[in-house]
């Protein structure tokens, strides 16, 4: 692993390098983020900010032997701000496998969601794993209240997923709502998925439709579930009978 200082170095043997991460951040626990990832061999760049510098002007002087190689993008950010949104509304990462969104403290003003779309389609990459983790609380949260709808426009993108981890931060915007339920309940959405984690702000409770999703595709395609709410909020009754009938189907099926 490489972490680069604050002057960029040319000289890096950058055809060598498996993974670049800039100053900041919790290497051990960026490193356990990564065991869920369904590609190896490729490269990994982890971009924590706020940073010296533009994480797209950042991105841009990179070597193009290691950015044309590069299947994992972890982007650790201090809060969703236009930087983190012009990042994914300028850039396509063909290569890219697995993509990771952290935000650590709630605060969104120009979320990444919703420029996700655009990206996609311009990358045209084929992700095996997307995971979605706000932190924080009482942010300031100044996002679309159609965030949640952006967010499955996103994973229409991903007909190759195969790894899903959506966590809200608590009293924070919706990411997680009844058009994401109804969109699992066909076949053709997310095709290929095999492991699904949903973690609800406090106040919110999974949706019937979801279990009946969940349910119908416990016929051999979904292999583990996790279901919870952030600060160990109870599940309904409906929610741990849908668990345990998903375990009787040979799903590893948890609560978060």
């Amino acid at each position: 692993m490489s972490s680069l200082p604050s002057i960029f170095n040319s000289q890096l043997p950058w055809g060598q390098l498996q993974r670049v991460q800039t100053s900041q951040g919790n290497p051990a626990k960026l490193m356990d983020l990564e065991n869920n990832f369904q590609d190896g061999g490729g490269r990994t760049l982890v971009l924590n900010e706020p940073h010296e510098r533009s994480i797209t002007e950042f991105f841009l002087s990179l070597e193009i032997s290691f950015t044309r190689h590069l299947t994992t993008l972890i982007l650790n950010s201090e809060s969703w701000n236009d930087d983190v949104f012009d990042f994914f509304a300028d850039l396509a990462i063909p290569t890219l496998k697995n993509l990771v969104l952290i935000c650590r403290n709630g605060r969104i003003y120009d979320n990444p969601i919703v420029a996700l779309p655009q990206f996609l389609q311009s990358s045209q990459c084929q992700l095996s794993t997307f995971r979605l983790v706000m932190h924080g609380r009482g942010g300031t949260y100044t996002a679309q209240p159609t965030l949640a709808d952006t967010l499955v426009d996103a994973l229409h993108e991903m007909a190759h997923l195969t790894y899903l981890q959506v966590i809200e931060a608590p009293s924070g915007p919706p990411l997680i709502n009844n058009r994401l339920f109804e969109k699992l309940s066909a076949d053709t959405f997310l095709p290929k998925l095999k492991s699904l984690e949903l973690v609800w702000a406090e106040d919110c409770q999974p949706d019937r439709e979801l279990l009946s999703a969940l349910s119908a595709r416990a016929d051999g395609r979904l292999s583990s579930v996790v279901l919870g709410i952030r600060n160990g909020g109870n599940l309904g009754p409906d929610v741990l009978v849908c668990l345990r009938g998903l375990r009787q189907k040979n799903v590893r099926a948890t609560r978060w």
